[in-house]
């Protein structure tokens, strides 16, 4: 037979662990669609909140990292357009790993920048953005693109133009 107090206690002390229970320091305890996270971590870009943007990358990963990957492990190649709606996380973690990309880039932390770049590179390379001016852009072709400025110079890849 089960002591009534004991189990009362028990109760009450399951009540105030889960009532104090928190996400990590800097996520947000409410969920926030990955959509929502990427047009927050482009406004902290514009507005070079590298705190507050470093923290929106991190929830975006927390929170969908294990389903982009797996939705870009279940690629071989680029969805096609009438499909890359089902690939929103996906796009959505790539998305914000870019836009850390760029932080990194302003503050000129050219290091953090090149292997931000070959990370996302090697792990989404089927990711795609939604531009507002209307069509997808590839991550990992602007993450490349990026990389190559910061290699080479940008000096080196205008002059590779001409």
């Amino acid at each position: 037979m089960r002591h009534p107090k004991k189990s009362s206690l028990a109760v009450l002390l399951c009540c105030v662990v889960l009532s104090n229970w928190r996400l990590p320091q800097g996520f947000s305890q409410e969920k926030v669609s990955s959509k929502e996270l990427v047009a927050q971590s482009w406004e902290a870009l514009f507005k070079k909140d590298y705190v507050l943007l470093e923290k929106l990358v991190k929830q975006c990963v927390h929170e969908n990292g294990k389903e982009a990957d797996a939705q870009q492990a279940s690629l071989h190649g680029f969805p096609s357009q009438d499909k890359i709606g089902t690939y929103q996380a996906l796009n959505d973690v790539a998305t914000c790993l870019f836009v850390r990309i760029e932080a990194f880039v302003r503050e000129e932390k050219r290091d953090d920048a090149k292997e931000a770049c070959r990370e996302l590179i090697k792990k989404y390379p089927f990711a795609q953005a939604w531009d507002p001016r209307g069509w997808y852009w590839k991550v990992a072709e602007k993450a490349q693109a990026t990389l190559d400025k910061l290699e080479k110079g940008i000096s080196a890849i205008e002059e590779s133009r001409k």
